[in-house]
């Protein structure tokens, strides 16, 4: 996948889930309403980008202009994390998740953040809370079949999941496919320590 289409459905994997991704506040007037939905896909334009400062100023102009909502912090969340300010991250996507409990891109996200600041457990919550929430979100399936796999060592129920997900994901993921082949074939043969290596998460 081109880099350029890559970083767009980094960001719109996670927006799309939880509604439009230029969604705003609820509109006081037509003018309101208007501007609310143009700052918000200028946000959004500069989180495809990975221009994170510029990206930050927009999201955290709309809060001091009292816009709060669950679209906002995971969005806040999202930029924090790319940035590894980890504990603002955290700190926003729980307030998305009080105020959309059911989100399950602000759980997968979650997820992504708690894996990355070592809470192994919490990240596996956060993931299968986002599965409970959508069983057909592929990629959660992905990031929780990699942190079973990699960090806590359960290698039967990471082959689930990353089963799971290839027969959700669209088009063939050969690289899931070989890791799914090592798995078996390590169950066959009797355990062995498998290799280590950067999976990242996906959103």
């Amino acid at each position: 996948m081109p880099l350029s289409a890559a970083r767009a459905c980094a960001v719109a994997a996670c927006v799309a889930l939880l509604g439009a991704c230029a969604a705003g506040p609820g509109p006081r007037s037509a003018r309101s309403a208007d501007d609310g939905h143009e700052r918000f896909a200028e946000a959004f334009e500069h989180m495809q980008n990975e221009a994170w400062d510029d990206a930050h100023a927009a999201l955290t102009a709309l809060a001091a202009d009292g816009v709060d909502d669950a679209q906002l912090q995971l969005n806040l969340g999202i930029v924090y994390a790319r940035t590894q300010r980890l504990d603002e991250a955290l700190a926003a996507l729980q307030s998305a998740k009080a105020l959309a409990p059911q989100a399950a891109a602000v759980h997968n996200e979650l997820g992504i953040v708690l894996r990355q600041r070592g809470d192994f457990a919490g990240a596996a919550t956060a993931y299968r809370a986002a599965i409970a929430a959508d069983p057909a979100y592929a990629n959660a399936h992905y990031n929780l079949g990699v942190l079973l796999d990699l960090y806590l060592r359960q290698h039967a129920q990471a082959l689930t999941h990353y089963e799971t997900y290839l027969s959700l994901a669209p088009g063939e993921d050969k690289t899931v496919q070989s890791w799914v082949k090592d798995l078996r074939r390590r169950a066959a043969t009797g355990p062995t320590t498998a290799s280590s290596d950067e999976r990242v998460e996906r959103r």
